[in-house]
């Protein structure tokens, strides 16, 4: 399974879509090397509460918590998503994130604030065996988990009953996408949130200011708290 890639956004215009779409990316993912980091060992997140997953595809980063650490009503998917050992979350422009980009406009349009929505995905594996991109291990504080899906649960509307509120499949077989409780807009998009994330969890974090996937990969990466689990992250 692979997430979203700037060439699957770009394609799916075509023509001057395509080129669009390309620098959308380019600027969405920011051009600017992130800080370096060592490669996980087997120790690396001995001690702590947990674990966090950030993982980087392109343009877009998510975040991801094993399952056995979700604590509070965050813990009604593991009745949606039975059997997973990881979920990752993922925050987006709804009309953007849950539909295939048909035009130049579109693209163009997406970083224009409106309604937000989340991708739940199940995973059966840890991050760095489902992902082609990036993914950091972070080692939680003391009632970091329970933090982090407080604010995960937060950040999902939800229906008359307090579940959930469910609107599309999503992108990848194992996910599905909810509405987002928050708006969508250029200073809280996908990588906000994940910045918005780290810090939630209790590690020396900041969102603001962060709009770009580089920037998201080094809030995770200057915690202190933070390991390479996959991928590549250069040195600047």
């Amino acid at each position: 399974m692979k997430a979203t890639s700037c060439k699957r956004l770009a394609d799916a215009a075509g023509g001057v879509g395509r080129c669009l779409g390309l620098l959308l990316c380019c600027g969405l993912a920011g051009c600017s090397a992130q800080a370096a980091l060592p490669a996980c060992g087997p120790d690396a997140t001995r001690g702590a509460d947990g674990v966090m997953w950030v993982m980087r595809q392109g343009w877009h980063t998510e975040v991801g918590l094993p399952v056995a650490e979700i604590a509070g009503p965050l813990g009604v998917f593991r009745s949606v998503f039975p059997g997973v050992r990881v979920l990752m979350f993922g925050f987006g422009k709804r009309t953007f994130f849950t539909a295939k980009v048909e035009t130049a406009s579109e693209l163009v349009m997406g970083p224009f604030p409106g309604p937000s929505a989340v991708q739940v995905t199940g995973l059966g594996v840890d991050p760095p065996d489902a992902y082609d991109g990036p993914v950091v291990a972070l080692a939680l504080p003391p009632g970091g988990a329970a933090r982090l899906s407080a604010f995960l649960w937060s950040i999902i509307e939800k229906g008359r009953t307090g579940e959930p509120r469910l609107i599309a499949p999503g992108l990848f077989p194992g996910s599905l996408f909810y509405a987002g409780a928050r708006e969508y807009r250029l200073g809280f998009n996908c990588n906000t949130f994940t910045a918005a994330a780290v810090e939630a969890a209790g590690l020396r974090a900041s969102p603001s200011g962060v709009v770009w996937a580089g920037g998201a990969m080094n809030a995770a990466a200057e915690t202190g708290r933070a390991c390479r689990a996959a991928g590549v992250l250069p040195a600047p």
